[in-house]
């Protein structure tokens, strides 16, 4: 499910240049997220944080 979201707006999780993005719902991209290739667990080893702010005056 994060991958999705990320991938929905075009930020690629975990994938090859060919299979990444989970949002097209292909045969050979579910085919390549499935089963122990990825897990929610291992997602978080491709995520990184990102710490942002608001702009002070």
């Amino acid at each position: 499910m994060v991958e999705y979201i990320y991938e929905w707006y075009g930020y690629r999780v975990y994938g090859s240049n060919d299979y990444w993005d989970v949002t097209e719902h292909s045969a050979k991209i579910k085919d390549h997220h499935s089963g122990i290739a990825i897990t929610l667990k291992k997602q978080t080893n491709y995520l990184a944080l990102v710490k942002s702010s608001l702009p002070t005056n």
